[in-house]
């Protein structure tokens, strides 16, 4: 476990206690508590708490805990509580508490609690808590309780408690 990892080209270690710094890519076996900054892509195994900052991609196979920004996309193997932006998208197989922002589209599998904002699509696989903001289209397959706003098309598959603002709803 590094406290301070300064790679020129990329980095291939067991775990982050502070700072890791990559030229083009980090590779952590275990655990990121801290910051994690990679110029193209940064693959934790593990859970991280802290930042995580990936020119084009991030990829962490459990938990986030803190801040996730991803040049183009972030993937998230388990559930992230805090702050997620994707230049084009982020995909959470867990649950997601927190802000999500995706310049085309945000896809949560469980449930989600929070705010979340995309150019094209939001779309949460279980019950959605809180706000979604899209462009074109947000989808819930499971309860809202909160609002949808969409340039054309909102649809939750069960029941809706709050409002929703679209063309379709």
């Amino acid at each position: 476990e590094n406290n301070f990892s300064l790679n020129v080209l990329g980095g291939y270690n067991g775990g982050v206690n502070g700072l890791e710094i990559g030229g083009l890519f980090n590779i952590i076996t275990q655990n990121v508590n801290g910051v994690q900054i990679g110029g193209l892509s940064n693959v934790v195994d593990g859970n991280i708490t802290g930042v995580q900052v990936g020119g084009i991609v991030n990829r962490v196979k459990k938990s986030i805990s803190g801040v996730q920004i991803g040049g183009i996309s972030n993937y998230l193997s388990d559930s992230l509580v805090g702050f997620q932006v994707g230049g084009i998208g982020n995909l959470v197989n867990g649950s997601f508490t927190g802000m999500q922002i995706g310049g085309v589209h945000n896809h949560t599998h469980q449930k989600f609690r929070g705010f979340q904002l995309s150019g094209i699509l939001n779309w949460t696989q279980d019950t959605c808590h809180g706000m979604q903001l899209s462009g074109i289209s947000n989808i819930v397959k499971g309860t809202t309780e909160g609002f949808q706003l969409a340039g054309i098309y909102n649809l939750t598959t069960q029941n809706m408690n709050g409002m929703q603002l679209a063309g379709i709803n």
